[in-house]
C-alpha cells in the first residue's frame, strides 16, 4: 500500500470518531484522487501542499484536528557512503 502513514493517520481519525468512511474508490496518488473529484466522484481528504495544483472547478478547505500529528519523516543511507555532502547533513541533524 502506497501512502502507509498517511493512510492509518486517516484510519485512526475516523476510528477516534466512532466512525468509518465508505469508499468508492481508493488511490495513493494525489493528482488521480482530484481528476475524480473533479469528475463528481465524491469528495477526498489530501494532504494540504494538494490545493496548490490548482485543479479548475475544485475547492480546498483544511481539516481542524484535535491533535494534529506531524508526518514522520526517516533517513536512509548505505553504510559505506563517503560522499562528503551525507556528513555534511548528517552534521545538521
Amino acid at each position: 500500500m502506497e501512502a502507509r502513514y498517511f493512510h492509518e493517520l486517516l484510519i485512526s481519525i475516523f476510528c477516534e470518531a466512532d466512525t468509518s468512511p465508505v469508499y468508492s474508490q481508493y488511490l495513493s496518488q494525489v493528482h488521480s484522487i482530484l481528476a475524480l473529484v473533479g469528475g463528481g466522484w465524491g469528495v477526498a481528504l489530501v494532504p494540504a501542499a494538494a490545493a496548490q495544483l490548482r485543479y479548475a472547478g475544485l475547492t480546498f478547505k483544511p481539516v481542524e484536528l484535535p491533535d494534529p500529528e506531524p508526518v514522520r519523516l526517516s533517513l536512509a543511507w548505505r553504510r559505506n557512503n563517503d560522499n562528503p555532502a551525507l556528513h555534511a547533513l548528517l552534521g545538521h541533524l
